[in-house]
């Protein structure tokens, strides 16, 4: 009888002591949740759009077009000695948007020089900004880059396809047995 006594004792102190310990987390947990809703955390605006006197400013504002620095033309900026340009470069820009010759294709102003050829079935020529650094291919931004068909013979299969109808393409001139199917 001692024995159950003092095992029963045993168990009921235990159950009382976590008790106990569980109530004193409890509150302690509360009073760190009261501080920190209490104290709410300011946060920092990621974009002008997230901060409020950012937003007002914008509003009030009056929008102007960004306007474009004067670049100095590139024969400018560097040395004379060297090669003279021997590729014809008008009408191609240098794709780097943080290049100052980003976007400008008169050939009296911009950097761009001649930097090789690829291509195995026809020449493909290569470009580089003197500027950046930056090498682009001619066919850069067209629908015939990237295409391992040659340029000839894209040009017919569009030229056949102007031609004749959508339902029966003229398969002869392209050297084609049956004609392909087409979605429509």
């Amino acid at each position: 009888m001692l024995i159950d006594w003092f095992w029963s004792s045993l168990v009921l102190s235990i159950f009382v002591l976590w008790l106990v310990w569980h109530w004193t987390q409890q509150r302690l947990h509360h009073q760190m949740a009261t501080l920190t809703a209490a104290r709410e955390r300011l946060l920092k605006p990621r974009t002008p759009a997230d901060c409020p006197a950012c937003r007002q400013e914008r509003a009030t504002s009056v929008e102007r077009p960004p306007t474009r620095v004067p670049v100095t033309p590139w024969r400018a900026r560097k040395s004379q000695r060297g090669a003279p340009k021997r590729i014809a470069t008008q009408g191609f820009a240098c794709p780097n948007r943080t290049c100052a010759y980003y976007r400008i294709t008169d050939a009296h102003i911009h950097a761009l020089v001649g930097d090789g050829a690829h291509g195995q079935r026809e020449r493909i020529q290569t470009l580089r900004c003197q500027a950046c650094g930056t090498t682009f291919s001619t066919r850069r931004d067209t629908p015939l880059y990237r295409l391992k068909t040659t340029s000839q013979r894209v040009a017919e299969v569009l030229t056949a396809l102007a031609l004749g109808s959508r339902s029966q393409p003229p398969c002869g001139c392209l050297g084609i047995d049956t004609p392909p199917s087409l979605p429509g």
